[in-house]
């Protein structure tokens, strides 16, 4: 009877210990580069896209430009892109090569929209749509109704505005402030050039061919108030 080698019994057992030692070091290592891999790949995808750069005039729907310096934000789901201050005569931005222009990722979303004063400011009739947009885009945008009037009701040097983003200039004393004052602005100047010549900035009562501010324009302010 043959009696078995106990040195070579531990060298085998041995070699296997080793080979499964180093099985599991190059799993280790796969499973480490899949890891980093992984989120290369997803990097990648988010990418930014190919630039569209925007220029144009701005105006609102009674015709008024854009008053100069006023500060246009270009939106893509909620997110601001860029911004550009109006320069003469509604005009944002040129043609030429080296003209400003407001400069947004095509792959940060589908629609540009465009809001005045601030990201959350009276937005634009009009959008740009990136999936079929050119690098370069010229578009003349329509705020809402009387959003670039100058209208100086209570004659005090202080223009009434547009706080609530529908084009109508609910902040009658021009303070920066909708508030109660407002309404008594309107009340007080109601037989007023400023407020009866610019009927449709002051159409509070909705009525569809606006001929003149009255006391119900007066009731349809002071309704909007929280």
């Amino acid at each position: 009877m043959t009696v078995p080698d106990e040195n070579k019994r531990s060298l085998a057992a041995d070699r296997i210990d080793w080979r499964h030692l180093c099985g599991a070091a190059v799993l280790a290592l796969a499973l480490a580069v899949a890891a980093v891999a992984v989120p290369g790949a997803v990097l990648a995808q988010d990418q930014p896209g190919e630039p569209v750069n925007i220029y144009g005039d701005a105006e609102d729907e009674l015709g008024n430009a854009a008053q100069y310096n006023t500060t246009i934000y270009a939106v893509v789901d909620g997110e601001v892109e860029d911004t550009i201050a109006v320069g003469e005569n509604g005009q944002f931005g040129g043609n030429e090569t080296f003209d400003d222009k407001l400069a947004v990722d095509s792959g940060a979303g589908e629609t540009v929209t465009f809001t005045v004063d601030s990201p959350e400011g009276t937005v634009a009739l009009d959008t740009v749509n990136l999936t079929t947009a050119d690098g370069v885009v010229e578009i003349s945008l329509t705020f809402p109704v009387a959003s670039f009037a100058e209208i100086d009701v209570g004659n005090n040097g202080n223009l009434a505005s547009d706080t609530i983003g529908d084009g109508l200039l609910n902040d009658v004393d021009g303070d920066g402030e909708f508030d109660i004052f407002d309404v008594q602005a309107l009340f007080n100047n109601l037989d007023s050039d400023a407020v009866q010549n610019n009927p449709a900035a002051f159409n509070f009562n909705g009525d569809e061919n606006p001929q003149e501010v009255t006391i119900f324009d007066v009731q349809g302010l002071f309704e909007l108030l929280d």
